[in-house]
């Protein structure tokens, strides 16, 4: 999981992170904030644990390891 990823800005989101990584990883980027969505709202790039992404995220994790086959 990555939050506020400045690496968006050049490219790289999980899409591009090769077949490996790419199903089991997720990135919230708030459309205002400066980091990874060159917007201007850095109160954006701080909020994600209460705009929600947090949770979304732990979601998503926690299905992925739940469906884990060891």
């Amino acid at each position: 999981m990555t939050f506020g990823n400045p690496m968006r800005i050049v490219g790289k989101r999980p899409d591009t992170a090769g077949p490996n990584f790419a199903a089991r990883w997720d990135d919230f980027c708030s459309s205002g904030d400066p980091v990874c969505a060159d917007g201007v709202n850095a109160v954006t790039h701080v909020a994600y644990a209460v705009d929600g992404d947090a949770e979304k995220g732990a979601k998503f994790a926690a299905e992925h390891v739940l469906a884990y086959k060891f």
